[in-house]
């Protein structure tokens, strides 16, 4: 039986409260029980149906306070009813996270450090914090392409994550993964299962599963899901089986985004140990103190993290290079 639920990923929110309660009746043992939510969404009769049905973690998709980055976004919410959502929220759930993002185009530092405190002001006890992606074939990437938007530099990108850091430390968030931080107490329990790549299984079109060493996605196309499932053949649109090494290989991709780094057992360690011994680019990473490995746990140094795309791309691929 599940320790975790997470309804997440499309807008879980426009969904009714007995849509949730009928799910967790069949699964009473889950002990966090989270449903994202977008601000418009939020009332006060819903919140408390959805604490009724079950729900215990709230996760408000707030991004900015600014008006005008949320116009930039294309956001349905505006400021106001960004904080009438995180009082609402807090006011019912003792358990509420908040998702900030930077690296907004006409976003400054000023702005950043408004929407931080603005949020911490609230008695959130999670907050997570998510550089802009831009990704081809959306309208983001086509007017940063013809230059009608600018994004900010690598160096802005690097002030703007430090800022982000310090300012939630002084609030007494710990950093606990890459984007991720939280009163003491409050990690995300789902999420530190996904990156301890713990078995997690996905409903619904595109959802991601792992059991054991076997990956597998379902079909995004929604009217195809459907006749998969009701046929009793889903459609899968990935089916990935590892064999150790390469379970190795995403195994410290994963535990690497987290503070406390990944704890290896005797055979993955000989792995990383052995291709160590051969891969002068992970010496390298490992004299300059960029990672390190200590008592069985490989970390990544948090002075890293905006890097860690790059860093740990390199891991995996000598990794590859020796064994794969």
């Amino acid at each position: 039986m599940p320790e975790t639920i997470y309804f997440g990923g499309g807008t879980p929110s426009l969904m009714p409260p007995f849509f949730f309660e009928s799910i967790l009746n069949i699964f009473p043992s889950a002990k966090e029980i989270t449903v994202e939510i977008n601000p418009d969404d939020v009332t006060f009769q819903y919140l408390k149906a959805l604490k009724s049905a079950g729900i215990n973690r709230i996760s408000i998709g707030i991004q900015t306070f600014q008006e005008k980055l949320l116009k930039m976004l294309n956001r349905r919410h505006d400021s106001e009813k960004a904080l009438k959502s995180l009082h609402t929220a807090t006011s019912i759930f003792n358990n509420v996270s908040v998702d900030i993002m930077f690296g907004i185009p006409g976003q400054d530092e000023n702005n950043l450090e408004k929407d931080l405190l603005t949020a911490t002001d609230f008695p959130i006890t999670h907050i997570s914090c998510y550089a802009l992606t831009v990704y081809e074939e959306t309208p983001f990437y086509e007017q940063v392409k013809k230059g009608r938007l600018e994004l900010p530099s690598e160096e802005k990108f690097s002030k703007y994550y430090g800022k982000t850091t310090k300012i939630l430390q002084n609030k007494g968030f710990a950093q606990y993964e890459i984007s991720n931080f939280s009163k003491p107490g409050f990690e995300c329990k789902h999420n530190l299962a996904y990156w301890k790549l713990k078995s997690y299984l996905g409903i619904g079109p595109s959802a991601a599963s792992m059991l054991s060493k076997t990956y597998f996605k379902n079909i995004s196309d929604y009217k195809k899901y459907k006749e998969g499932i009701l046929s009793g053949n889903p459609i899968l649109e990935e089916n990935l089986t590892f064999n150790d090494k390469e379970f190795v290989k995403i195994k410290i991709a994963m535990g690497l985004r987290k503070n406390r780094g990944i704890k290896l057992n005797p055979e993955e360690k000989n792995i990383f140990l052995s291709a160590v011994r051969k891969s002068s680019v992970l010496q390298t990473l490992l004299s300059s103190d960029i990672i390190n490995f200590e008592n069985e746990i490989l970390k990544l140094n948090p002075d890293y993290f905006l890097l860690s795309t790059n860093i740990i791309g390199k891991i995996i691929n000598e990794i590859e290079e020796q064994f794969l």
